[in-house]
């Protein structure tokens, strides 16, 4: 009788995780629905998982036996999915490559060198625990850094090969020191982690090899900044040094997510007025110490916490791993075509930045970079891939409609026959080789228009 009641307990039990399962996929429908998209996977998974929440109830109704040896099986599958499910967490790579991170740190400051962990302008707005500041304080006013901290040797990533180790120039960006000084600037990157060179040697990245050309190449780029950090760094630090050409990198994966993001931030809208700037340039001593002050409090020991945790029991319990590698991971609608307001917002933005090239009677070149191309197995991913489609093609409309040059380093991956390595890894950032051809095609662009 104990057996049985304990049975019954396991396949009720079972039937409502699976329910609550369900529910969650059908909020993902709904979300699908009222995007206008559907995937034909993700309503098979919904009617399994219905059908076998009903079938474990209905076995409440069975012979004693029955139910008891149905309860076993259940138990050892189950316990074989967890077995799986533990061994695929416990190679996270985060926590492993942060640790290591911080012993590289520890190396460098024991050997005299003190260096930085990377400080990005994302870490205060939603790349950070909640606690943290949205800003600094510089001459007892609100300031929002788009640099890292000047002169400083810096640990950055890892992806396969060796960390990405740097020297950060005179405003904390990652080109060689001088380079502020010249007397006439012949390009400006402008970008993410993509134009930062995450995470190759700094004569790898697309900027260095456009510098190997072009000697009077300047690289303004952050990881995880997006579309309006792009706006602000272009205004706080460009107007002085008067590039003729500045070149706009927008990357398909996340820049307009990071719009999203961004317009919600306090000081980052302000850029969208024609000449606001924050006066960095001429604070770089104070940002310094300030950065320093925060890398010390908050982000250390954030670095040092999220390197001593083990994997996560709530995703372990809900079988994460397991269920991504299935193709059976539940992605969020947010990841859909932008809507309307967000476009125009873009568009808004990249006007800004024209006008203000313009401005000094420079000109703003636009560069489509490539997002890894397969993309993950989750459920919804289909429609998500058509909306990314969508959205790519108003970009280029945009772009076209302004009367912007492009350069497509996206149709340069695409004619590549080896594709899937010009990326570091899946997903990752490009290879060594994908940095060169990015730089190719940039290349091969700017002299086709070179009178």
């Amino acid at each position: 009788m104990r057996r049985a009641r304990l049975a019954d307990c396991i396949l009720a039990g079972a039937a409502a995780l699976i329910a609550l399962s369900a529910v969650r996929g059908l909020a993902l429908w709904r979300a699908l629905r009222a995007h206008g998209a559907s995937d034909p996977r993700l309503t098979a998974a919904l009617a399994v998982a219905v059908l076998l929440a009903a079938a474990l109830l209905a076995a409440l109704a069975l012979p004693r036996p029955r139910r008891v040896n149905l309860a076993l099986a259940l138990v050892s599958g189950v316990f074989a999915l967890y077995v799986g499910e533990l061994a695929l967490a416990a190679q996270a790579l985060t926590p492993r490559r942060l640790r290591e991170k911080l012993a590289l740190l520890e190396r460098y400051a024991a050997a005299g060198r003190p260096a930085s962990p990377g400080v990005e302008p994302v870490r205060f707005m939603w790349i950070r625990p909640a606690d943290d500041p949205q800003w600094l304080e510089i001459g007892g006013r609100p300031t929002l850094p788009l640099g890292g901290i000047a002169r400083r040797l810096t640990v950055d990533c890892k992806e396969g090969g060796d960390w990405m180790v740097f020297e950060t120039d005179e405003h904390g960006f990652n080109n060689p020191p001088g380079l502020w000084a010249e007397p006439s600037l012949d390009l400006a990157f402008l970008g993410d982690s993509f134009v930062h060179g995450s995470c190759v040697r700094a004569e790898e990245t697309l900027v260095a090899r456009v510098r190997a050309r072009h000697p009077a190449t300047l690289g303004l780029a952050m990881p995880g900044s997006g579309p309006l950090t792009m706006l602000a760094t272009l205004r706080e630090y460009l107007p002085a040094l008067r590039p003729r050409t500045v070149l706009w990198c927008y990357y398909p994966g996340n820049d307009l997510l990071d719009l999203r993001r961004e317009r919600g931030h306090p000081l980052l809208p302000a850029y969208l007025e024609a000449g606001h700037a924050q006066g960095l340039a001429a604070e770089q001593p104070a940002l310094d110490r300030a950065l320093q002050d925060f890398v010390d409090a908050r982000l250390l020991p954030h670095v040092r916490h999220m390197a001593s945790l083990r994997p996560d029991l709530v995703g372990a319990l809900a079988l994460r791993e397991v269920r991504a590698r299935a193709g059976l991971a539940l992605a969020e609608p947010y990841a859909l075509a932008p809507t309307e307001d967000e476009l125009a917002l873009f568009a808004r933005v990249l006007r800004e930045a024209r006008a203000t090239v313009s401005g000094w009677g420079g000109r703003l070149v636009f560069v489509y970079l490539p997002a890894w191309p397969e993309p993950a197995r989750q459920l919804g991913e289909k429609e998500y891939a058509r909306g990314k489609e969508e959205t790519a093609r108003r970009v280029r409309a945009l772009v076209a409609e302004m009367g912007l040059p492009l350069v497509d380093v996206e149709a340069a991956f695409r004619r590549d026959p080896q594709a899937e390595g010009l990326y570091a890894c899946p997903g990752c950032h490009y290879s060594p080789a994908g940095y060169a051809l990015a730089a190719r095609a940039v290349l091969a662009t700017l002299d086709g228009a070179a009178p």
